[in-house]
């Protein structure tokens, strides 16, 4: 009966050291691949992507275009096939998170007061500059409002990117402030706000397969440590 406590308390505590290392050897070994680590969605403030898009854009319309993009670079064939079966129904290869390159405070500024003092919130500054047919020099800006459903994150402004929880961000158009705001700005003011969440949130997580094959070799490797233990002991 010793022997069946000891080699219990073997296993369960050889298991739980099993799936860490299972779990940390898979992250080496293929953390960047987005099934097994689905990851934040990306976009950069400094490309002209956000600055040259229609200000009637969307979230969801927003989003599809990220989720395109992200599955045309990160997904392979065998990716495409798995995801097409019906397991594939309940793979995902990225958060509802989406993280925003940007130039530090350069890209921020205090949204007007429109009847608040110190503001309503912050605005993403977004700029793109070209020429037009005339070859005369063309710029064009937008603004897109942030706001922290919980606190603001530290620190703020942040150094490099945003982190946005795209299921928490929507049309703010509906807000009696807003027309005030857009016209403050000139009229380029977007109809959704995004909401920043702290930057730890736009992490890759562990997929469903990395768990469930990293649970199965911690299991295999447990029983066969805890069956060498116990021969150990009764020799």
């Amino acid at each position: 009966r010793a022997r069946r406590e000891r080699g219990l308390l073997v296993g369960v505590v050889s298991l739980a050291v099993w799936s860490v290392l299972a779990l940390v050897g898979a992250q080496l070994a293929c953390g960047g691949d987005a099934l097994l680590f689905p990851r934040a969605l990306q976009a950069s403030n400094g490309d002209g992507e956000l600055a040259l898009a229609k200000l009637s854009l969307d979230v969801s319309t927003l989003r599809a275009r990220l989720v395109a993009r992200h599955e045309a670079a990160a997904l392979r064939g065998w990716h495409r096939s798995l995801l097409g079966s019906r397991a594939g129904l309940l793979l995902r290869t990225h958060t509802p998170y989406l993280r925003i390159a940007i130039n530090g405070s350069a890209d921020l500024r205090r949204a007007p007061d429109v009847g608040r003092r110190g503001g309503r919130g912050w605005l993403l500054v977004s700029s793109s500059s070209g020429e037009d047919i005339y070859g005369r020099e063309r710029r064009v800006r937008t603004n897109t409002f942030l706001y922290f459903p919980n606190e603001a994150p530290r620190p703020w402004p942040p150094p490099a990117a945003l982190c946005v929880r795209l299921l928490q961000s929507g049309s703010i158009r509906e807000r009696g402030w807003w027309d005030d705001m857009s016209r403050q700005l000139g009229g380029r003011l977007r109809g959704f706000g995004l909401a920043v969440v702290p930057g730890s949130e736009c992490a890759p997580e562990y997929g469903l397969l990395t768990l469930a094959g990293g649970t199965a070799c911690a299991l295999v490797a447990a029983r066969l440590t805890a069956r060498a233990a116990t021969r150990g002991m009764e020799s």
